[in-house]
């Protein structure tokens, strides 16, 4: 069995050391029939990698070199395109994972097709849990709460999901804002059936440099717009879930704007998450 860890690299030379660190711990820590593959994806081709910083002493090493700055989404799709991993881990360059991370993971995985980690979120030093409690983080299983709430997976590298769950059209339809592509991947799996499963451990944070695109609400707005716009052409969802996503969208754009609510209506909202939840 082979896991691929796939990490898009923008002028990312400073965090090679970091990557190949993380990736031969969680390589020793794998059992005997499984192997690992780091997949880095250039998207500053001006720049070339320092492979001397990447031992390949653990794991097998493939460069992918995006013809032009491309973004994360077009640069994860081109890592997954290249990897031979029966499974894949998509992790930001700034991120870290625990040296037992993909050890744990398979050990929960099991027959489902997405392992989903908790884990932090780290600003300044301070840690805050990802999910505070089991919940909370049940809710990666249905698709309701990624359209009515927010993504409820904070980044693909909580998540080691099995390769050929992952649907094509994906990789084929690039968002061109960058910062929902992973909530389009969540939202394309779930209305396609895939089957997520949590898996306990903290092995996985999520670092804010101020480069992350997920710090900047109104940019992120306008790539969850693009991501629904994707939804309605292919129909991945409901036409009511698609309402309530487009309202939250409106209704976080007006809150960062004028620091006031456009719509007062959520609690007839939560009566219709009721009905339909009863409905199911």
């Amino acid at each position: 069995m082979l896991i691929s860890m796939i990490v898009p690299c923008y002028q990312g030379n400073k965090y090679l050391e970091k990557i190949d660190r993380m990736a031969s711990a969680n390589a020793k820590m794998l059992p005997e029939d499984v192997s690992l593959e780091l997949v880095i994806v250039n998207d500053s081709p001006w720049i070339e990698l320092d492979k001397s910083k990447l031992s390949e002493e653990e794991y097998t090493l493939k460069i992918i070199i995006n013809e032009k700055n491309s973004g994360i989404h077009k640069s994860r799709a081109n890592g997954i395109k290249a990897a031979a991993g029966d499974y894949i881990l998509m992790l930001d360059q700034d991120d870290i994972i625990t040296d037992d991370c993909f050890a744990s993971h398979l050990q929960t995985i099991g027959n489902t097709d997405v392992s989903v980690s908790n884990g932090y979120k780290r600003n300044d030093g301070i840690d805050i849990k990802i999910y505070k409690s089991k919940k909370q983080q049940l809710k990666i299983t249905k698709l309701f709460w990624y359209l009515y709430l927010e993504n409820r997976i904070l980044s693909p590298g909580q998540c080691l999901i099995k390769q050929s769950a992952i649907p094509m059209e994906w990789c084929d339809t690039i968002m061109v804002e960058n910062g929902a592509d992973d909530m389009l991947l969540w939202v394309m799996m779930l209305g396609k059936k895939r089957t997520f499963i949590v898996n306990p451990s903290y092995s996985y944070i999520h670092v804010a440099t101020g480069e992350n695109v997920s710090n900047d609400d109104l940019k992120m707005a306008d790539s969850t717009y693009e991501m629904l716009k994707i939804i309605k052409e292919k129909n991945y969802c409901s036409s009511f879930m698609q309402w309530i996503l487009k309202r939250k969208i409106d209704n976080d754009v007006c809150y960062v704007k004028t620091a006031k609510d456009k719509y007062f209506d959520y609690k007839m909202i939560e009566v219709l998450r009721k009905k339909l939840a009863r409905s199911r």
